[in-house]
């Protein structure tokens, strides 16, 4: 035991690493300081008054480190050769990490290495910020760091870590905000918001690095698990200036280049109401393949280059099952697609001006979720090849080219009633076309009503 006051000038070693078989090292509070106990072939007690420094290094026998109490001013936790896990937080399920003049560090080994970081026993809110490493040599090192969320006081709490495989953060139940600027190489990141209200923001954020809003750091896999509460994910690429390709799924973000070579880490997530990405200003192609029910996802192409949105593009809309709100630009010639041609059976679609903007078009569809098309030039629908299907056009804004692909037996309804009749052609603002999928297709019907403008002649224009 040390004398009060002595441990601040002095720098604690614990050496394990002939260690073979594997140990438990728990690091907890007592009455007189820190209680370092390590189980296994011997037992090890150190009791002192704060030290310096603290190091510790383990065996090769895949080792379990429990850090409940701060060693040191500054503590370097470095595992061995096995499979190693160490589990940070108090016993309450609260943080345990340096502070702006302290650091936790852990440095994994040869072996698949876990680091748990337990706070979900915080109740306040929490700011959790995510980062990666920006230097030469770094690109395996990571850094979590957290403080209230209100505090105007800069008092982070930090973990570093390096070469280690998996790092899972349970985080408070207060009502969260991650900002997420990257994430190392080599390391899955596992992030569970907590019970409260959270918002998440994932894209780099530091200009001293290169272009803030960017992806460019996601070079780990991160998953994102909502649990609970109403949480928001929004995605910024928009300070990426070179085109982009993204696909995204009901559980899964990618990112690849012009040639379809990935250039992100995958991005996983689960139990989120709202995602939103903002794609690169460079250009963006953005195919939508399927949706979460409960979940909007909010798509924006951004001004000054060409983007295209594919909904369903390459399966169709039956795993649309949350909406979908695509934005772009016209004057950039933005376009999208709504592909349903591989439905196996004949579908009704309603499509009319949005009631929330009046320069997007809303298309609806049983089964699936509504799809919005919001500042674009053209949308290209593809109705099933199966053929026999109802569409119904009410309304469409002057600037989008409803430009329609249909199958044998395809009824198209233009008129502000469709399906009925007696309505008008007033609010078909915008310029449709409708060309059949075969030259030989005889039974396509388009129905042009017009029947209910005062003005004129009540009568309808039927084309087959």
């Amino acid at each position: 035991m040390l004398p009060s006051g002595a441990g601040n000038y002095v720098t604690l070693i614990l050496n394990d690493q002939a260690a073979t078989t594997p140990q438990q090292l728990d690091v907890t509070s007592s009455v007189i300081g820190t209680l370092f106990q390590r189980s296994g072939a011997a037992n090890i007690n150190v009791f002192f008054n704060p030290l310096g420094s603290f190091q510790w290094s383990g065996g090769s026998g895949g080792d379990t480190v429990n850090v409940m109490a701060q060693p040191a001013a500054g503590s370097i936790f470095t595992l061995g050769a096995g499979d190693d896990v160490l589990n940070d937080g108090t016993a309450a399920n609260t943080l345990v990490a340096g502070s702006a003049s302290e650091t936790l560090s852990v440095y994994g080994g040869e072996g698949t290495d876990r680091l748990f970081i337990r706070d979900q026993g915080t109740t306040s809110p929490q700011l959790y910020q995510l980062g990666a490493g920006q230097f030469v040599g770094q690109e395996s090192r990571g850094g979590i760091s957290a403080r209230p969320l209100n505090s105007v006081v800069n008092n982070w709490q930090t973990i570093i870590f390096e070469q280690v495989e998996s790092v899972t953060l349970d985080a408070g139940s207060g009502g969260n905000s991650f900002k997420i600027a990257g994430s190392p190489a080599a390391t899955s990141v596992f992030l569970h918001t907590g019970a409260g209200i959270d918002t998440i923001d994932v894209g780099s954020s530091n200009a001293a690095f290169g272009a803030v809003n960017s992806l460019r750091d996601m070079r780990g896999p991160l998953t994102i698990d909502g649990q609970n509460g109403l949480d928001q994910v929004t995605f910024h690429d928009q300070g990426t200036t070179i085109r982009q390709n993204y696909t995204l799924a009901a559980d899964k973000l990618t990112r690849a280049d012009a040639d379809g070579v990935p250039n992100m880490a995958p991005i996983s997530f689960a139990a989120l109401e709202t995602i939103t990405l903002n794609g690169s200003s460079g250009g963006s192609t953005v195919i939508v393949r399927s949706t979460a029910a409960g979940t909007s996802t909010t798509i924006h192409g951004q001004p000054g280059a060409l983007d295209t949105f594919a909904v369903g593009f390459g399966t169709n809309t039956n795993n649309i099952l949350g909406p979908v709100s695509v934005f772009g630009q016209a004057v950039d010639n933005d376009f999208a697609y709504y592909y349903d041609y591989t439905v196996s059976t004949p579908q009704t679609y309603t499509v009319r001006t949005s009631p929330i903007s009046s320069d997007a078009v809303l298309v609806e569809r049983l089964g699936a979720a509504p799809i919005s098309f919001g500042g674009l030039n053209q949308v290209i629908f593809y109705l099933p090849l199966v053929g026999g299907n109802t569409t119904n056009v009410q309304s469409l804004p002057a600037s989008v080219f409803l430009n329609m692909g249909v199958g044998n037996g395809d009824q198209v309804t233009l008129g502000s009633l469709a399906p009925n009749l007696g309505g008008t052609l007033a609010n078909i603002r915008g310029p449709v076309a409708v060309a059949s999928y075969a030259p030989d297709d005889t039974a396509v019907t388009l129905i042009l009503d017009d029947s209910g403008n005062a003005g004129l002649t009540p009568k309808n224009v039927r084309l087959t």
